[in-house]
């Protein structure tokens, strides 16, 4: 998504070009209607207390929460373009015909669509303009299979990485978010099924009938809304010292947190422990944050990939092509893995064919992975299960996980 930057003392920063991507978790199809409430059963809900399975980690407990974009950030950002457009690079106008048609779209309106080329049409590149009235009314199955199509391609990037709306419930995600009923009614039109979740793509139509910065401001804030993890460890007698000292230093691999976590389960009276405290110093410093202005300063913002790189990493690193980086990283220094995995190891997430690296996390516990979930400075560092990283590339990708473990010790000493 292509934001213009505000000029001003904040960063120093000219006017320049940033892409922000949502939180994308990849495209699936449903059938006619209204956008469907895929509300689950058994769904976890914020606030709401839960147990991870037992395990060598020890007795865990979690809930969800929610961050968003910090408002210094938003406020620096200025609203995309409120005119929808749909680039199609490499089709032919022929071809756009025939996705119509799949997508359930009248003969009428796919002449209208395509009645003139646009004399800005690049060569080799069909857009179409469609208006407001039209997007509004398309039903999920239609909207799914165009957007699945323009999901293809970086010209595309509302459709390229959705927002997200993992719940699969537009209201209850957008509760405590500040946004009107209307604005929370248009969404829930807009969205479309991806997997067990729903996506909305829709931004320059949400926009259009904003009057003021400020809505505008509102909304762009609750769509960087990510989902994590907070993750707390239950100490109890019955807690075997030797086996969680054994689990939360990767098997001895890391040693830097034994001291806290001697002290830990040596004082007497404490029931629990954030989680985010046996962590080494880099992500405990990172987790449930944004990336600050400074650290895109290089023209890129932290990733999966580095997120991951610098997991156990005493100071933070700024990694040249951190894909590409990553990979040779776990050839030389780890041994693959399969399930159960434990704390530390690194998890790669590629694409079964073609072999090409989509995220990296690190484990945690009981399915749960450490991992930023996007290279932009709307993306924050969480914890979040491993089945929901992989699941928002469900339709457009299909995804393999494979596992790493460091071959010696890492840390500080």
């Amino acid at each position: 998504m292509i934001f213009l930057f505000r000029a001003g003392t904040r960063g120093k920063l000219a006017l320049a070009l940033f892409p922000l991507f949502w939180i994308g978790r990849l495209c699936s199809q449903d059938g006619e209607g209204p956008a469907p409430s895929i509300t689950l059963s058994g769904w976890e809900r914020p606030g709401e207390l839960l147990r991870c399975q037992p395990g060598p980690w020890g007795d865990l407990e979690y809930y969800y929460t929610y961050l968003e974009a910090p408002d210094p950030v938003i406020e620096l950002i200025n609203a995309p373009s409120q005119r929808t457009v749909w680039r199609f690079p490499g089709m032919t106008r022929e071809k756009v015909k025939s996705l119509f048609e799949k997508a359930g779209i009248s003969q009428d309106d796919q002449n209208r669509l395509l009645k003139h080329p646009s004399p800005s049409d690049p060569e080799n590149e069909v857009r179409v303009f469609p208006d407001p009235e039209f997007v509004f009314h398309l039903s999920p199955l239609s909207r799914s299979t165009i957007y699945a199509v323009l999901r293809r391609w970086n010209e595309n990037p509302f459709y390229r990485t959705p927002a997200i709306i993992e719940t699969g419930s537009v209201k209850e995600w957008f509760s405590n978010s500040g946004l009107s009923e209307e604005t929370i009614s248009k969404i829930e039109k807009l969205t479309y099924p991806i997997g067990k979740s729903l996506a909305f793509s829709d931004v320059p139509l949400l926009l259009q009938d904003l009057t003021s910065d400020k809505e505008q401001r509102a909304i762009l804030g609750s769509l960087t809304r990510t989902r994590t993890i907070i993750l707390r460890l239950r100490l109890s007698g019955n807690s075997d010292p030797d086996v969680l000292k054994d689990y939360w230093t990767a098997g001895g691999r890391y040693r830097d947190t034994l001291p806290m976590l001697q002290s830990i389960l040596g004082t007497g009276g404490l029931e629990k422990i954030d989680v985010s405290h046996l962590l080494p110093p880099t992500p405990r410093k990172f987790l449930y944050t944004f990336p600050t202005l400074s650290s895109g300063m290089d023209g890129t913002f932290p990733d999966s990939f580095s997120a991951a790189l610098n997991f156990f990493e005493y100071t933070s690193k700024v990694w040249p092509a951190p894909a590409k980086h990553f990979e040779k990283y776990i050839q030389s220094n780890c041994d693959r893995v399969d399930p159960p995995f434990r704390f530390g190891d690194m998890i790669l997430l590629k694409n079964s064919k073609s072999g090409r690296p989509i995220q990296a996390c690190v484990y945690i516990a009981d399915g749960i992975a450490y991992s930023k979930t996007g290279k932009s400075i709307m993306c924050p560092w969480i914890f979040a299960k491993l089945s929901n990283l992989v699941a928002r590339y469900q339709g457009a990708e299909e995804v393999v996980i494979e596992g790493f473990r460091h071959k010696i010790q890492v840390g500080t000493d």
